[in-house]
């Protein structure tokens, strides 16, 4: 099932931010799985959680559930954490997945601490714009999510 498969990033307004390619790993109704390497000339770093170039993604995208879950390994495999998004449900084809981020985010380190980023960024928003309503249920449903210990925020999470 490996297929070279492009994934494309928009705004909240819809606007392309970003687009690169990986290779699926698996699919199913309910999930897509990608393997990726982050290729970004620049470290990125939220505290102690750093992504360097070579660090490998594994990120699941749902048609259905209003998040993706990006795990992050160190190119030696060790799991540096779960960056997770709030967003619209993936737009799901055969060659891409499109999707749109709602601004929250989530960052689940491996002792199981949650860190929830960019709050500033949907408090901006006027108190009755939707997004705000929709971002605050997709962060609900995610932390049910990892209250629960779901896949793939469980401790069984490997690098594919």
């Amino acid at each position: 099932m490996s297929a070279v498969i492009t994934i494309t990033k928009l705004d909240f307004e819809g606007r392309e931010r970003l687009t690169y390619q990986g290779q699926r790993v698996f699919a199913n109704e309910q999930t897509t799985v990608v393997r990726c390497r982050w290729e970004a000339p620049k470290p990125f770093a939220v505290g102690a959680f750093v992504l360097q170039a070579g660090d490998l993604f594994i990120e699941h995208y749902y048609p259905d559930e209003p998040f993706n879950i990006m795990a992050v390994y160190s190119p030696r495999g060790e799991l540096k954490g779960h960056y997770c998004n709030i967003t619209a449900p993936a737009e799901i084809a055969a060659a891409s997945i499109r999707w749109r981020d709602w601004l929250l985010d989530l960052l689940v380190l491996p002792d199981g601490g949650a860190i929830e980023l960019d709050r500033d960024e949907l408090d901006a928003l006027p108190a009755r714009h939707r997004l705000r309503v929709d971002a605050e249920q997709g962060m609900h449903r995610l932390r049910a999510w990892l209250a629960t210990h779901h896949w793939p925020l469980d401790k069984s999470s490997v690098a594919l």
